[in-house]
């Protein structure tokens, strides 16, 4: 019988659950051409793990002795605690099989298989602009980003932004303000970084949502923030650059939109500092010039006349129990007892939580006490 990937992880005879085959996914997704394609293509995370060792390593252009050292070295984890960090986080997993799986991300060559999110998926469907920018920008820069990002919110479009100080963080607040934001994390979705924005990680949770494609616990890494910088390009229908030297990582954003057939846009500012020059040399290699949320709409096709802010369908509120459990009804149906392992709670607690996510139209009970979610 051909050697699989499962077989390399030595993971013992015990049952393993679709969840945890996409948390170890999530841990192997990084490695060049593992992407939602190949995934899809498969069958699902399960289906990865099970494939013919010889047969992925070829699929991926890769030799099955690199390919063990690099399943060893980054898959090779405690599941239980893993299942535990997850239902701490209390995350949704969204993986490209499901339908909560932004569209906008297939335009990439290396989709991501499957995402952490932290708040309401459905926001990651909406249609979004993206706004970057330095860390270090000037105060005028981030009065620009803010007040940007709060006049195209108003109009019912998301604004996305990577989190980091200075103009991301400005982006975020601004859209929270009027309307929704996604943050993209170039860290563990359980992992608070920078850690200044606590407060701004609990309100973008509560009135958009957090996302990355980073397993669980990852430290920020020098590499995974431009890793980060092409979720946040596809994401958006555009990208506009506030406040960027000309060596901010804002404009490999810019530059990722640009290969993926979106438009670019840039405000300009003082010609004498700087801290504007990045945007500046946008605007000379003939990036459209933003000079309000009308231009930005404009940009991406939308008129502002029409656009008006929607108001989405809300998840119902849910409490802490709920969403934790909530949280780990991934893939397939899984019966009682998976989902009591997974949450890492106590069976009455779950049985209360399924309930209620019953009544409230997140979860269903089919035949064989199994449960699945909904919404």
């Amino acid at each position: 019988m051909p050697e699989t990937i499962e077989d390399w992880l030595d993971l013992g005879a015990q049952d393993r659950s679709d969840l945890d085959y996409w948390l170890m996914l999530a841990r192997l997704q990084q490695s060049k051409g593992l992407s939602a394609s190949v995934v899809e293509d498969l069958g699902g995370a399960a289906q990865v793990f099970r494939s013919s060792a010889a047969e992925l390593s070829e699929r991926l252009g890769t030799r099955p002795r690199t390919l063990r050292r690099l399943v060893e070295v980054e898959v090779r984890c405690d599941l239980g605690k893993e299942r535990e960090a997850f239902a701490r986080s209390g995350a949704t997993l969204v993986t490209v099989l499901s339908d909560q799986y932004p569209a906008a991300l297939r335009d990439l060559p290396d989709a991501p298989a499957c995402l952490f999110a932290l708040g309401d998926v459905g926001v990651l469907s909406r249609e979004a602009i993206s706004i970057v920018g330095s860390r270090s920008a000037p105060d005028s820069a981030l009065m620009d980003a803010e007040d940007l990002a709060a006049r195209i919110a108003a109009h019912g479009v998301s604004v996305v932004s990577g989190f980091a100080m200075g103009v991301d963080a400005a982006a975020h607040r601004g859209a929270l303000r009027e309307g929704h934001t996604v943050a993209v994390l170039g860290c563990g979705i359980d992992v608070l970084y920078p850690t200044a924005h606590a407060t701004l990680r609990q309100e973008v949770a509560e009135r958009g949502a957090l996302l990355t494609e980073q397993p669980l616990g990852s430290q920020p890494r020098r590499w995974t923030f431009p890793s980060r910088n092409r979720l946040i390009a596809a994401l958006g229908k555009g990208t506009v650059v506030v406040g960027a030297r000309e060596s901010s990582g804002a404009l490999l954003t810019a530059q990722w939109a640009e290969e993926l057939g979106r438009p670019v846009g840039a405000v300009p500012g003082d010609t004498r500092d700087e801290r504007h020059r990045g945007a500046i040399a946008l605007i000379e290699k003939g990036a459209n010039l933003i000079g309000s949320a009308d231009d930005a709409l404009r940009m991406v096709g939308l008129d502002p006349r029409q656009t008006k802010p929607a108001t989405p369908a809300r998840k119902p509120a849910l409490s802490p129990t709920e969403q934790r459990v909530y949280g780990v009804l991934v893939g397939d149906p899984m019966p009682l007892d998976d989902v009591v392992t997974a949450a890492g709670m106590e069976m009455r607690e779950v049985s209360t939580a399924l309930m209620l996510l019953e009544v409230k139209g997140l979860a269903r009970r089919l035949p064989g006490g199994r449960f699945s979610r909904l919404g």
